[in-house]
């Protein structure tokens, strides 16, 4: 098995693969949305 990751432009990690997937059972897991994005940014500024 071959793990695979995709980041955004802010170079937070949106998606897992197993083996260059792109849906079914091979995508392991995906992150995402506004709010996520939002408090991913707040962290990095320390608030």
């Amino acid at each position: 098995m071959t793990a695979g990751y995709d980041y955004d432009a802010l170079n937070a990690m949106t998606a897992i693969k197993e083996n260059g997937a792109t849906s079914g059972p091979g995508l392991l897991a995906t992150f995402g949305g506004q709010s996520y994005h939002r408090d991913r940014y707040a962290r990095m500024q320390g608030f």
